[in-house]
């Protein structure tokens, strides 16, 4: 089988000018966050945000590695030891049903800070009625605005604003495409390959790589297939495109 994992740069997408007047950092019961820490755990919508309710929480299958029924959309920072200032919103798939965050959140992130790369797992809002296999706007809208608070926050985070990104995996990886393009109308049939080729006959610079990877939610590889790969080859793409330099203190 093979797969692809999406990854979109955001440069100069979003300012910090849509956020609501309440732009401080709040934790999921929407107290401040004085401190980011790796691990914290960043609200990404005031509570008193319409369709956002903390009173309700979030639910998670058998080894609590898959989340569910999302009412406070979240993101949880992996900070590295030495920051280069590049940072990447990363979305977990699921199909929309649940979000794999560890699987291919957490495993995923712990291999890119050691590149200096500040990473962001999204936890974000599902469609309501199961197998419906497109971005509902609430879904949509959490990427967005995980984009722009990171964005915005850079200073605190210790990250280049010019130097964002998003990827994502399955659902994720779509998510993180409809992010990138700001689509109005969402297929869940539009996937990187036909990005891609869309990218390239627009003469937009796009890498394509394919990979054996023994299965789906393979995260950061699966032992023994090429998968294991993708995490090196991902690397070297943002060296080539001068997003990694030299680890740098925030």
């Amino acid at each position: 089988m093979k797969s692809i994992i999406q990854c979109v740069l955001i440069l100069m997408l979003l300012t910090g000018r849509t956020l609501f007047a309440s732009t401080g950092l709040i934790d999921l019961q929407g107290q401040p966050v004085d401190t980011v820490k790796n691990l914290s755990v960043i609200a990404i919508w005031p509570p008193n945000t319409e369709g956002i309710d903390p009173s309700i929480p979030e639910k998670a299958k058998p080894c609590n590695k898959r989340f569910f029924d999302i009412h406070n959309p979240n993101i949880t920072v992996y900070k590295p030891e030495k920051p280069n200032g590049t940072a990447i919103v990363l979305c977990a798939g699921g199909g929309y049903a649940y979000i794999a965050t560890g699987v291919e959140g957490g495993p995923t992130a712990e291999k890119l800070i050691t590149a200096g790369i500040t990473v962001f797992v999204l936890k974000y809002r599902l469609p309501a009625e199961p197998g419906r296999y497109h971005v509902d706007p609430a879904t949509l809208s959490d990427a967005l605005r995980a984009i722009q608070l990171v964005r915005y926050h850079a200073g605190r985070f210790g990250i280049d604003p010019g130097k964002v990104g998003i990827m994502g995996f399955s659902a994720g990886g779509h998510l993180a495409s409809m992010a990138g393009a700001l689509y109005s109308q969402y297929h869940f049939g539009f996937d990187s390959i036909a990005m891609h080729d869309l990218l390239t006959s627009h003469g937009v610079k796009s890498e394509l790589k394919l990979y054996e990877t023994g299965g789906h939610g393979f995260g950061p590889g699966r032992e023994n297939t090429d998968s294991m790969q993708w995490p090196d080859a991902f690397l070297d793409w943002l060296r080539n495109a001068n997003f990694l330099s030299e680890n740098r203190e925030p």
